[in-house]
């Protein structure tokens, strides 16, 4: 900074930080109905009543209504990606293309720096994790990959438990058309957690914008792959 007295003053709009999630490469693999080897000291970005900028629920009612948290880590063939979501009442009615009306988890990624413009350029791709009302778990991709549907090739978890649900996938870097990170990359990243109450989409908390009400992956925030 300096100082020049007899200088104007100029405001300057200064941007906030992105906020930044690191992924731990895992020692093995992960199983995602067991996920007990997931890699130590792995943080978690948590959205909740907390976070009130991130909350776009209409009538939202606090974290019992819905709130969740989000971790990721890496291996040479996988993006793994657990969340655990509270949520007072689960709807999921789609395995398909619309299963982001319901109660899903949305997430987006893109390799690199973020985007320099507004939109979407071709380089991001998205994937929700859904659990239906018969049972069903799946995950689903809608752009970026070598197909736009229910993706048969990722191990899957999703379970209900009291007013808790819990979120745990491998995504295969192959399905993503990207190549495994190296220690010390940084790809860009959002994810939002939707809800349904029966009533259609209520909306949803996101850790950035850019993947509901509107795509711009230059909002998204930062994933680091780290050893």
């Amino acid at each position: 900074a300096e100082v020049i007295a007899s200088r104007q003053s100029r405001p300057l709009a200064v941007q906030p930080a992105r906020p930044q999630l690191t992924a731990r490469r895992a020692v093995q693999s992960i199983d995602v109905h067991n996920p007990v080897d997931w890699p130590e000291d792995s943080g978690w970005a948590e959205i909740d009543e907390r976070t009130p900028k991130c909350v776009k629920i209409t009538d939202y009612r606090g974290n019992d209504d819905c709130s969740g948290r989000l971790r990721c880590a890496w291996d040479d063939q996988y993006l793994y990606v657990q969340a655990e979501v509270t949520d007072d009442i689960h709807v999921q009615k789609v395995a398909g293309e619309k299963l982001w009306g319901g109660d899903c988890v949305q997430l987006a990624l893109r390799p690199g720096n973020a985007n320099l413009t507004y939109g979407y350029d071709g380089r991001e791709r998205e994937i929700g994790l859904a659990l239906t009302e018969h049972g069903f778990a799946f995950a689903y991709q809608w752009m970026g990959g070598p197909q736009q549907g229910i993706l048969d090739n990722t191990p899957v978890s999703v379970k209900r438990e009291g007013s808790q649900t819990h979120y745990c996938a491998a995504i295969p870097w192959s399905t993503l058309l990207m190549s495994a990170p190296t220690p010390g990359d940084t790809f860009s990243f959002s994810f939002t957690f939707n809800d349904n109450d029966d009533n259609g989409l209520r909306g949803w908390l996101e850790w950035t914008p850019g993947v509901c009400g509107g795509k711009d992956s230059s909002l998204f925030g930062e994933l680091h792959f780290v050893e």
